[in-house]
């Protein structure tokens, strides 16, 4: 059975629109269901303006062997059902309803996170069992889609997963970051320490040659790598200890959230922290008598601002620079552990497997209106 992403997860790919192309990337904890399933999504020839080598679209063409993107099945039917809708690129929000088109299977534990190409002709998924598998995106309808690849080097269970795909590459995360090559799965460095483990991973929107990983330590440590080397680190402020669990970046800051509930804001330019908070203490009302602190994952949004997820369900729009509460996403009863964004549309998906869709999330925020929509994914 297969085991849920970008990585974490949820045991659902949750694709972005055709016209944005901006790099997912997001730590994942905690799988929710056994099968990844794509929700609602056409996909379209590769973009020609798309800056990956022609010989990796070679590779790519070589391992996919669907080329015509021939809709079949569920597929077929659910488009068919949208054309009174007008074109797909005329639609402003895309109708996520819930429908199970593909599922994937081959992971033999639950999955922690998956990351998806910027082309969308493939994506990552890496789990408990071990591996980093590589699935097409191009035989839709298929009664069953077999891994194209899989990356078997690691000894533990996979926490973290990066597609650094301008290079052609995958960093996975299993207390040491392992880098290795998207064609052949051969492993080309391993990053380690004899001192710490290393736990969340993120690669940075504008160091394209740097990743960056939380150790056992409380340190944010960068990594070169082309130069496969250690760059330099800084060191997190956590009171009481633990773990960081989520990393999230963007191009002047990464955010780190501790499992205690802290996240520390710094600047990527001279490693000052910026701020530090929690979230349940700032998001709750007073009067709440009892609340579960842990913080589950971070994420970035396209205008900057850092959506968090803590306890039981409190999922909370951040601006960053400030450490100030922007906005709390109502409907959420049970934990969140994935979180991802599409458009305008904030998806989150909680460990009783339903995934909840808030629309305009991060527009005019301080009268933000909601659109819930609740999908229970099945588990098998």
């Amino acid at each position: 059975g297969g085991g849920g992403v970008r990585r974490s997860t949820v045991g659902a790919l949750l694709s972005r629109q055709v016209e944005q192309s901006e790099p997912q990337s997001e730590y994942k904890s905690d799988p929710i269901t056994r099968s990844s399933v794509i929700f609602n999504r056409k996909f379209s020839p590769l973009d020609t303006h798309h800056t990956i080598h022609d010989d990796h679209f070679k590779f790519a063409d070589s391992h996919f062997e669907d080329v015509n993107f021939e809709l079949k099945g569920a597929w077929e039917s659910h488009w068919e059902s949208k054309r009174h809708q007008g074109p797909y690129h005329e639609q402003p929000i895309t109708q996520l309803t819930g429908t199970k088109l593909q599922s994937f299977s081959g992971h033999k534990g639950g999955i922690r996170n998956l990351a998806v190409s910027d082309c969308e002709h493939f994506f990552l998924s890496s789990s408990k069992d071990k591996t980093v598998k590589l699935w097409s995106l191009r035989r839709l309808g298929a009664q069953s889609v077999a891994q194209q690849l899989t990356y078997a080097g690691h000894q533990k269970p996979i926490v973290g997963l990066e597609l650094l795909e301008p290079l052609w590459q995958v960093a996975s995360c299993d207390g040491s970051v392992h880098l290795w090559d998207l064609e052949t799965a051969y492993c080309i460095h391993q990053f380690s320490s004899q001192k710490a483990s290393y736990f969340a991973l993120a690669s940075l929107p504008s160091l394209h040659n740097l990743i960056c990983v939380t150790t056992s330590d409380m340190m944010l440590r960068f990594l070169d790598i082309r130069s496969k080397a250690f760059a330099h680190q800084w060191k997190l402020n956590f009171q009481g200890g633990g773990f960081v669990r989520s990393l999230a970046s963007k191009e002047m800051w990464v955010a780190a959230g501790s499992h205690t509930g802290t996240i520390n804001v710094l600047d990527l330019r001279i490693g000052e922290l910026l701020h530090m908070w929690k979230p349940y203490e700032l998001a709750v009302a007073p009067s709440a008598t009892s609340w579960n602190e842990n913080l589950l994952c971070l994420k970035a949004t396209k205008r900057g601002n850092l959506i968090s997820s803590v306890g039981n369900g409190l999922v909370s729009l951040w601006k960053p620079s400030a450490a100030k509460l922007l906005h709390n996403f109502k409907g959420h009863t049970h934990a969140v552990t994935c979180l991802d964004t599409m458009g305008e549309q904030l998806i989150c998906a909680s460990a009783n497997g339903q995934v909840t869709i808030h629309n305009s999330f991060e527009r005019h925020v301080s009268t933000l209106s909601l659109s819930l929509t609740h999908i229970h994914t099945h588990t098998h």
